[in-house]
């Protein structure tokens, strides 16, 4: 089974002070429109001038969906350089990570894949 959570802050610059223009929220919007498969979400909320991506998936396979989400955040990223937020991944499938979490990070503009040590290892921390 591959989980897939986390959130991200969509911003056009690291200092807070450039507004994210509207053709590239189109653009994003557009592309998290498209991830239309069954059990998942992908949600793109505007609070207080912000905009933020919220994901949620679970499927019995990655088929690879890990991929996807790292494209997606690539793609993101290179609209909105100023983007940052967490992404959780547990494939239970992966022949040398099952029993871990991958953390994607993005920060200033860049997605990096980082150990995780608050929920790793799952078992015994989080499952039996």
């Amino acid at each position: 089974m591959i989980e897939i959570n986390g959130w991200i802050s969509i911003n056009f610059s690291t200092d807070g002070e450039v507004e994210l223009p509207s053709e590239v929220i189109l653009e994003i919007t557009q592309a998290v429109d498209a991830l239309t498969d069954f059990n998942q979400f992908f949600k793109i909320s505007s609070l207080n001038g912000l905009h933020f991506l919220s994901v949620g998936l679970c499927h019995n396979h990655d088929a690879g969906y890990s991929d996807l989400i790292y494209k997606l955040l690539t793609d993101i990223c290179k609209r909105a350089p100023g983007t940052y937020g967490i992404v959780y991944i547990r494939n239970d499938e992966d022949v040398h990570d099952y029993n871990k979490f991958k953390v994607l990070k993005v920060a200033r503009g860049k997605v990096s894949t980082e150990e995780d040590r608050l929920l790793s290892p799952c078992n015994p921390t989080i499952e039996d």
